[in-house]
C-alpha cells in the first residue's frame, strides 16, 4: 500500500470550485511565497477534483521557459488536449468487454517544445495558433479550469505585453466557460501586473492567500513517517520544528525525509542542522556582499520598520547606517535602490508598506546585527 505523504486541502478545493460554480467571478488569484505548497495544491488537489467534477484542467507554469511564455502556454494547452483525448479513449474502454483500469491521477503537465533560450516576443502567428488551441478546448462545451502558475512573470518584460492582452481578451470573452486560477509567489510582481495600464489582466480577480498549515498537517506527516519507519515522533517536538522553519511545508518535508533516510527520530537536532546547512547554501552572504551600500542600508531599515522608506525618519536611519549627512541620501537615491531590489529582495505589501520577499534572508540579516 502506498504511503500518503500528500496533505489534501479539502476546504480550499471547495472554496475555489464553489466560487466558480456559484459566484459571478471567473478568476481567482492564489498568492503564497515560494515553497509554501501552492503549486502542489493546484496539481494534486484542485486539478484532480475539478476533473472529477467535469472540468477540463489546463496547467501552465510560466517558469518552465521563462524567456518564452507562449511556449509555456502552448505546452499546457497541448497537454490538456492530450489528457482529454486519453480520457475519452479510457471511457470507451470502460464500456467494452476488454476494459482495463489505470492507476494514478491524470494531472496536466507541461511538455517540452523546441525553442530558443533568448527572450521571445509573441508574434501574431503564435497568438493565432494559441487561439486555435483554446477554441478546440472550448468546443467541448465543458467548463475549463485554466491554472496559470507564477503569472507575475509576465510583468517582468514589456515584450510579454501582447500575451497579457491576448489572455485578458480570451478570458473576458469566454468568462462563462473559462474559469481561471492565477498563482504568484511575488506579491510585488502580482501588483505590477494588476496595475498594467495597457492590458490589466487582473482587474476583476479576487486574491486568496494560501492558508498557513498547522497542527493537522504536522500530524499527517508524522503518521506517514511512522508508517514508513515504524518510529514515533512526539507531536510537540514536531510542532516546534515546524515553527523553526517558519511553517514552510517544503522545509518540514525535507527534514522528515532526512530523518527517514538517516534512521533517526530526533527532529529537533535534525531541524537545527538543516537550518544551518540551508542558510550556508542559500547564498545570502554572497548576495549581501554584492549589494550596493545603500541597498544594504535600506534592508537594515526594513528590519526596524516596513512603514515608509522615503520619509525623513527613514532617510535619516539610512544615512546613519552609511555614515553620510541626510542631504546626501535623497529620495531619488532611495527610489533607485528600491527599484533594484523590488521583486527580488523586497516587496510592497500595500501603499507605503514594504517587506522582505524571502523571510529567511530577513532572519539571516538580523543574525548579522
Amino acid at each position: 500500500m502506498t504511503i500518503q505523504w500528500h496533505y489534501r486541502r479539502s476546504e480550499l478545493i471547495d472554496e475555489f470550485l464553489g466560487t466558480f460554480i456559484t459566484a459571478s467571478t471567473n478568476t481567482l488569484t492564489l498568492f503564497a511565497p515560494r515553497r509554501m505548497g501552492k503549486t502542489e495544491f493546484i496539481l494534486y488537489d484542485l486539478i484532480p477534483v475539478a476533473s472529477d467534477r467535469g472540468f477540463v484542467p489546463v496547467y501552465v507554469s510560466f517558469w518552465e521557459h521563462r524567456n518564452d511564455p507562449v511556449r509555456c502556454l502552448q505546452a499546457g494547452l497541448a497537454q490538456a488536449q492530450k489528457d482529454l483525448k486519453w480520457a475519452q479513449k479510457l471511457r470507451a474502454f470502460e464500456f467494452s468487454p476488454k476494459s482495463f483500469q489505470l492507476a494514478g491521477e491524470g494531472v496536466s503537465a507541461s511538455v517540452e517544445l523546441p525553442g530558443a533560450s533568448a527572450l521571445q516576443r509573441p508574434d501574431d502567428n503564435q497568438l493565432v495558433a494559441l487561439r486555435s488551441l483554446f477554441n478546440q478546448l472550448l468546443a467541448t462545451r465543458k467548463p475549463i479550469l485554466l491554472c496559470l502558475d507564477e503569472i507575475q512573470h509576465l510583468a517582468t518584460d514589456t515584450a510579454f505585453e501582447p500575451l497579457v492582452y491576448f489572455l485578458r481578451t480570451i478570458i473576458d470573452r469566454h468568462r462563462e466557460q473559462l474559469k481561471v486560477v492565477y498563482t504568484g509567489s511575488s506579491r510585488d510582481g502580482l501588483q505590477r501586473l494588476f496595475r498594467r495600464r495597457k492590458a490589466p489582466l487582473f482587474q476583476s480577480s479576487s486574491q486568496v492567500d494560501l492558508p498557513e498549515l498547522g497542527a493537522s498537517f504536522v500530524q499527517h506527516i508524522l503518521a506517514a513517517f511512522a508508517e514508513a519507519s515504524g518510529r514515533q515522533v512526539p507531536l510537540s517536538e514536531a510542532l516546534g520544528a515546524f515553527r523553526l522553519v517558519k511553517k514552510v511545508p517544503f522545509e518540514f518535508r525535507q527534514i522528515v525525509d532526512i530523518m527517514l533516510r538517516a534512521g533517526v527520530s530526533d527532529i529537533r537536532q535534525v531541524t537545527e542542522s538543516y537550518l544551518v546547512e540551508s542558510i550556508d547554501t542559500a547564498g545570502y552572504q554572497d548576495a549581501w556582499a554584492a549589494m550596493k551600500p545603500i541597498d544594504q542600508a535600506i534592508l537594515m531599515r526594513l528590519l526596524m520598520s516596513g512603514h515608509g522608506l522615503y520619509s525623513d525618519e527613514a532617510r535619516a536611519a539610512i544615512a546613519d547606517y552609511l555614515g553620510l549627512p541626510l542631504h546626501q541620501v535623497t529620495k531619488h537615491a532611495v527610489q533607485n535602490a528600491v527599484n533594484r531590489m523590488r521583486g527580488v529582495y523586497i516587496t510592497r505589501v500595500e501603499h507605503g508598506v514594504w517587506d522582505f520577499e524571502d523571510q529567511q534572508f530577513r532572519d539571516w540579516i538580523a543574525d548579522q546585527m
